[in-house]
């Protein structure tokens, strides 16, 4: 919108230092935020009963966790 409005040219934009870093940082999140839910939907049930299991023997870790 802004683009049309200034009549700005996008190779401009493009060229920008904080344009490149912004768009180098939203791929940096997309990838660690990939990696995380492939590796957490492979060990879900793992970590289910691992959990479980501290949280039986030491209940009062579950308010630690919801704090």
């Amino acid at each position: 919108l802004m683009v049309i409005l200034c009549k700005m040219s996008t190779d401009d934009i493009i060229l920008t230092s904080t344009f490149r870093a912004g768009m180098s940082s939203l791929a940096v999140i997309l990838g660690i935020v990939t990696l995380g839910t492939t590796f957490i939907d492979a060990h879900l049930t793992e970590i289910k009963d691992i959990a479980g299991d501290i949280l039986q023997t030491y209940p009062m870790l579950l308010a630690l966790v919801l704090f």
